[in-house]
Order: structure tokens, then C-alpha cells, then sequence
């Protein structure tokens, strides 16, 4: 997306849509169809000037004679990814948290898991970490999560070695498998 929009590190873009003749430009304003695959990293302010950047496209695609458009323009935007994965990095909520996406966007959810674990001995670890994504995707801090976290990373999962100040115990703290944690 960055690299599509030219956008810099605060989501602005450097296209100049005055200047049609730039190949970039053409391309963004001809654009009838956009494929964004991995969704679910895409935050607010990403979709949101990704959106920008759409309605500009469309007024310049048509020149001001349409006075109506959606969001998007005309473009059809096709979303592919797994709400089952870890949310934006950015720590901003996920884009599908904005009510004109998820009331406006038809999703359709695969029914078949296409994930094949043929090694039998991992069936139990790949259902353990699919619940994991379930319960992250939902918000849900249960003990699987937090057994996952602890797990998976020791030291950068415990507040305490993270962020020496904190005064209350938090749910990851509360497991750290590190015994001289509270006195880091």
C-alpha cells in the first residue's frame, strides 16, 4: 500500500493527481479493480487514506462530472486475509472496526481449512494455536493466550522486563515463568 500510494510514514501520499501524465497517477486513476491481500494488518488511518486517495482518483478519473460517488470511487475493492491472525502492529484498531466496512462490505468466510497437518503428532499443537488466533481475533485474553504468550516469548511477553514502572499486576505477569521478574 505504501509503495501503491506513495504514501510516507504518516499515511500521506506524495502523488500529485494534477499532474495525470506521471505513470503512477495514470495508473491509480485508470484503476477499476483493487486486490488487497493480508486485511487484517491494515489499520484505521491506512484505510482510511487509502480511501482518500480513491476518491481522489475518481473525481480526477471523471473530471468533476460526478457529483455522487462512494468511498472507494468506482474502484471494486476485493479484500483477502485471516481475522484470525494478530491485529495492525501499529496498535490503532483494525480497519473492519470502521461501521462503513463491515456494514457496507459483503464478507464471505471460507468453510473448508485448507491448512494440512500431516505430521499426526502436531494435530493437537495446530488446534491449540488455531484456538489461540480465535481468541486473539475476539479480543478474548483467555488462559490459552496467555499460556501461548508466555510461551512463545518469555521475556518480551512480561510487562515487568518490558516497562519496569508497572504497579499492578497484569495478566501475563501474573504466569512469567521468570522467578526474579517482579524485581528487574
Amino acid at each position: 500500500m505504501h509503495n501503491t500510494f506513495d504514501f510516507d510514514g504518516s499515511y500521506e501520499s506524495k502523488l500529485d493527481f494534477s499532474k495525470t501524465s506521471t505513470d503512477k497517477v495514470r495508473a491509480i486513476i485508470s484503476l477499476q479493480v483493487l486486490l488487497l491481500d493480508e486485511v487484517s494488518m491494515l489499520d484505521v488511518d491506512i484505510w482510511d487514506a487509502m480511501s482518500k486517495i480513491l476518491s481522489i482518483a475518481d473525481h480526477a478519473r471523471h473530471r468533476g462530472f460526478r457529483e455522487e460517488a462512494d468511498e472507494y470511487g468506482s474502484v471494486h475493492v476485493i479484500l483477502f486475509g485471516d481475522f484470525k491472525q494478530l491485529p495492525p502492529a501499529t496498535s490503532k484498531p483494525p480497519f473492519i472496526a470502521l461501521p462503513r466496512v463491515h456494514l457496507n462490505f459483503e464478507f464471505r468466510v471460507l468453510t473448508q481449512n485448507r491448512r494440512v497437518v500431516t505430521d499426526v503428532s502436531r494435530t493437537d499443537e495446530i488446534e491449540d494455536f488455531h484456538a489461540v488466533l480465535h481468541d486473539v481475533s475476539r479480543g478474548i485474553a483467555s488462559q490459552l493466550v496467555r499460556d501461548f504468550m508466555i510461551q512463545a516469548y518469555p521475556l518480551a511477553s512480561c510487562c515487568c522486563w518490558l516497562n519496569r514502572s508497572v504497579e499492578q499486576d497484569c495478566w501475563v505477569c501474573s504466569g512469567c515463568p521468570l522467578s526474579d521478574c517482579r524485581s528487574q
